[in-house]
């Protein structure tokens, strides 16, 4: 009857746990007394501590150990090499640095100030429009309008915009004016 988990042999029988702890006095490696009797390593290694067999000792030493053997070990004294002699480098005269380019100053601004801004950052004429902006809105109705479009209504171009068409387009409207 299959044991736990599919297991044929997890309750052995005590011929088999004999000839296992047999070798296991006689020294085998577990790999060694899995391959005698038809079995892995693993299960070996199972059996082994499931039936109090003498526990033996761990092939990879613990680190104290090892720490241990460093510290007996007669250290010879480590001579570095002197430090490297600063070196006077000849550098020639610095080149003249071009001024800074002035930066444009933020000044202060109150928190109801619209931040619509006018002109490049990097221009020393930057500025933000400033008049009074929609309560929970950072820019003024103006700006608002420009800056926020009702997707439901059309867009209406300024007059005089470049109206930019496929040539697909433009061909259908030519055509259209030719009939």
């Amino acid at each position: 009857m299959p044991g736990i988990a599919g297991c044929t042999w997890s309750k052995l029988d005590a011929q088999t746990v004999a000839r296992a702890r047999e070798l296991w006095d006689a020294g085998l490696s577990t790999s060694e007394i899995g391959a005698q009797m038809g079995r892995t390593k693993n299960s070996i290694i199972g059996m082994a501590r499931r039936n109090g067999f003498t526990p033996r000792p761990n092939p990879i030493k613990p680190a104290d150990a090892r720490a241990v053997e460093r510290a007996v070990q007669p250290t010879r004294p480590i001579i570095l090499p002197a430090p490297p002699k600063p070196r006077i480098s000849t550098v020639p005269a610095l080149l003249p640095i071009d001024p800074p380019v002035p930066r444009t100053i933020f000044k202060p601004r109150a928190a109801t100030a619209c931040c619509w801004p006018f002109g490049d950052p990097k221009a020393p004429d930057f500025r933000f429009c400033d008049a009074k902006s929609l309560p929970g809105k950072p820019y003024c109705g103006e700006h608002c309008r420009k800056a926020y479009r009702n997707p439901n209504e059309p867009s209406v171009m300024p007059a005089g915009a470049p109206v930019v068409i496929s040539r697909a387009v433009w061909t259908r409207l030519r055509l259209a004016e030719v009939e």
